[in-house]
């Protein structure tokens, strides 16, 4: 299936999330910039939009709809290890895109909060992490969660490009955002239920785009 297949096959399942697509075309635009020059797309959020910026992490460094056998080269330099496993690690091991969901350590965040601020613990990771040309795509379903814009800040400072994926209002989100995709809603669980299809897209997209498209199509 085509990109173009993926969002006809999108649009005929989710016709309310119509007005977001031209959001997610331009978010896998800057990704996929990134990630061409080698770059990292770091994700973050609270709560439930926590698990779902590691969930968006899950499906790109892995295979999502497909396998992503490693190329030859990668195969050959495990095998010449010459260890016991080493053709499993050849055979079993997938290519992934480069995506970190933030914050990831508690060791970091209990340490960080209760000797600075814990408003400010994804900001603080992403500015010793992430390098110009990086994404930082912060996830908020209100758009107005004081930590996710503090990280956003920290992102545009630092020469990131930013995403950001919240409710219909866009909230203060939408001033430190290069590309915001919003859904038709403002009640935070529905916001995250309509969160999912978006980046499960985008994630689709994305795997197209590098690994070619699912095998049983």
């Amino acid at each position: 299936m085509t990109d173009r297949g993926l969002v006809a096959q999108f649009r005929a399942r989710y016709p309310q999330l119509e007005s977001s697509l031209p959001a997610i075309i331009d978010a896998l635009a800057i990704c996929s910039t990134c990630w061409k020059s080698g770059g990292t797309v770091f994700t973050f959020g609270n709560g439930g939009s926590a698990a779902d910026a590691e969930h968006i992490a899950a499906e790109l460094v892995k295979g999502f709809r497909r396998k992503r056998p490693l190329p030859p080269s990668t195969r050959m330099r495990l095998l010449a290890q010459k260890a016991p496993w080493a053709d499993e690690l050849a055979d079993r091991l997938e290519c992934g895109l480069r995506v970190v969901a933030l914050p990831g350590s508690i060791a970091f965040v209990s340490a960080f909060a209760n000797d600075v601020d814990p408003r400010l613990c994804v900001a603080q990771l992403l500015q010793v992490l992430a390098r110009p040309g990086d994404v930082a795509l912060g996830i908020s379903t209100s758009g107005n969660s004081p930590n996710i814009l503090a990280a956003l800040v920290v992102g545009r400072a630092l020469g990131l490009r930013t995403v950001g994926l919240t409710g219909c209002s866009g909230g203060a989100m939408t001033f430190w955002c290069d590309v915001v995709i919003s859904v038709p809603s403002e009640d935070t669980a529905d916001v995250q239920e309509l969160h999912r299809p978006l980046y499960h897209l985008l994630c689709a997209l994305a795997e197209e785009r590098f690994f070619g498209p699912r095998e049983a199509e």
